[in-house]
């Protein structure tokens, strides 16, 4: 009855600072973890499960560091070690981006590269500054509540969960530091983006008018069907010929009443909805074959069709309800068109705000030029 990969149920498969809910706060670490997929947080788990990865280094061309850089460069570096970045002055050193990306799984590396990770890493650094420079900052309290809750999430113990990060050479201290900076750019986005981007009364109604086809529902149907399949049908086991299943389908129109639909198809139908009665809940136009639809749609609310031929084999189909083809109104589409437009208009802020951040520090990334620096 049903099209192509449908089967034969036959259904096609600046303003005042506003108060964030916990839901918003949620959605919103899912947000910024999504877009820092390559921090360490957001690995710890497939390195817990998959295990850590090895990779082929690279080759790179290691030139000295001039001293006016060295002198820019963060105390706590370790100038022995090779540098990739600096942004602001601070170093994201060789060794700890090839540390994290020894970490990826291989699938992942087949797609990220290095440069990859290491503009990732420069982003993280640019916002967890810009974080610390708006006074923003993180509790001890907080990153333990934050830890507490993918502990609950993972249903493993504290103990069991730092064993397993110490199989992977990853300690307490680089997850309480993974954690801080997550949360602290988490922060940093409810501050500049979740608190400030609205969608205005103009956003809704432009994209109610552009896209009305998507609030508008055809006219619908309430049926049920009885279903004799035969030896000739698609997706059926039946030893009956067609002119037995025929005869059989205009048997059992003989017996139908009011009351004993639903009955007769469970005793008879040969269609997955056959238990149910029949019952194929409401459908639109398109959703069934054209000589169901057919013939489902001629019929007024009770009515009972005589079989009707299917690839499927014949079909006594009764309607039971019938809704006309309606279109939401504006404010009725309000709520589900905010929700498709707010992460939108916050995705499209975020990237300006990271941009914009950007043009106003000094970056400096001497690993995609094919070489780094170093003090040796």
């Amino acid at each position: 009855m049903a099209k192509k990969n449908i089967g034969k149920h036959g259904k096609a498969s600046k303003k005042p600072k506003k108060k964030v809910s916990k839901k918003q706060v949620k959605r919103t670490e899912n947000i910024i973890f999504n877009r820092m997929t390559l921090g360490l947080v957001a690995l710890l788990f497939v390195i817990a499960v998959i295990g850590a990865h090895t990779y082929a280094p690279i080759s790179e061309k290691v030139i000295p560091v001039e001293k006016e850089i060295l002198k820019k460069l963060t105390p706590s570096f370790n100038q022995k070690d090779q540098v990739a970045a600096t942004v602001n002055g601070e170093v994201v050193t060789v060794s700890k981006l090839e540390e994290v990306y020894s970490r990826l799984p291989v699938q992942t590396q087949n797609v990220v590269s290095k440069n990859d990770l290491l503009n990732q890493m420069i982003n993280e650094k640019l916002l967890a500054q810009d974080a610390k420079s708006k006074g923003i900052d993180v509790t001890n309290a907080e990153v333990d509540e934050f830890l507490n809750n993918i502990l609950l999430q993972s249903g493993l113990t504290k103990e069991e969960f730092y064993e397993r990060m110490a199989l992977q050479n990853i300690t307490v201290e680089m997850v309480e530091e993974e954690i801080y900076k997550q949360l602290l750019i988490t922060k940093l986005y409810q501050q500049e983006i979740l608190n400030k981007v609205e969608v205005s009364a103009e956003d809704v109604k432009e994209y109610y008018d552009n896209n009305l086809a998507q609030f508008t529902v055809g006219e619908q149907v309430k049926a049920s069907h009885i279903l004799i399949c035969h030896d000739e049908s698609s997706l059926c086991e039946s030893n009956l010929t067609k002119e037995e299943a025929l005869a059989k389908a205009n048997d059992i129109l003989s017996q139908l009443n009011d009351e004993n639909f639903a009955k007769l198809a469970e005793e008879n139908s040969d269609g997955p909805s056959g238990p149910n009665g029949g019952d194929l809940g409401y459908f639109g136009k398109g959703a069934m074959v054209k000589p169901f639809e057919d013939a489902a749609f001629a019929l007024d609310i009770g009515g009972v069709s005589k079989p009707v031929e299917t690839s499927f084999g014949f079909h006594i189909i009764k309607v039971f309800e019938k809704t006309e083809a309606s279109t939401k109104s504006l404010e009725e589409a309000r709520v589900e068109i905010e929700a498709i437009l707010l992460p939108q208009k916050q995705g499209n802020a975020f990237k300006t705000y990271l941009e914009e951040l950007k043009g106003d520090s000094s970056i400096v990334n001497f690993y995609k030029e094919g070489f780094v620096v170093t003090t040796k």
